[in-house]
């Protein structure tokens, strides 16, 4: 909903926004009982994105309630690759993306970097959103990995309040700001055939 920067949420089997539990590779980035606003979340580095919806949901916590909703970041490429890209609209839009992943014998790495600029229609309307994404892994033998995920997001939005003539209720200055940081650390390991 909203210009750029809005608010986006999600609803699942009748349940209210705040009843999904929300992970970024296994972390959780929600608290219990809070609705999570996926504007802020760019997907120039998600590989897939897997939803438990129903009754199952509940293995992942009582705060689970509707689903759950696991956001998985890329893993490195087998060769280097390194990528740049450029974006520019009205309203003095600008996104720009630059990536940089790839292996080398046991160990892999992928990094994303993103950014969004925009001031939006109205006064004060403006959005700012940069983000970083980092999988790191190491896989010494075919049993056994370990793997370091890294995400940072930050994002200032202009509250320009309402705009009816006289209403002077809210700062026409103001503005919200938001920074979410997650680390990750798994080590899996195949304990047997099964």
């Amino acid at each position: 909903t909203g210009n750029a920067g809005g608010l986006s949420n999600f609803f699942v089997r009748g349940g209210e926004s705040d009843h999904n539990k929300v992970l970024i590779d296994g972390v959780p980035v929600n608290s219990p009982g809070d609705a999570y606003d996926f504007a802020h979340v760019p997907a120039d580095n998600v590989a897939r994105i897997e939803v438990v919806r129903g009754p199952q949901s509940a293995l992942f916590g009582s705060d689970a309630i509707s689903s759950v909703v696991q956001i998985f970041t890329r893993r490195g490429a087998p060769s280097p690759e390194a990528t740049y890209s450029l974006e520019a609209g009205s309203f003095d839009t600008l996104r720009q993306s630059a990536s940089l992943s790839g292996s080398f014998e046991s160990f892999d790495f992928s990094n994303t970097f993103s950014r969004l600029d925009t001031d939006n229609l109205g006064k004060n309307d403006d959005f700012r959103n940069a983000a970083y994404f980092g999988n790191f892994g190491f896989a010494p033998g075919d049993d056994h990995t370990l793997r370091l995920t890294v995400s940072r997001t930050s994002g200032r939005a202009g509250t320009p309040g309402p705009t009816a003539e006289g209403f002077t209720s809210f700062d026409p200055t103001g503005s919200m700001e938001r920074l979410e940081q997650t680390v990750g650390l798994a080590y899996n390991v195949m304990i047997g055939p099964r």
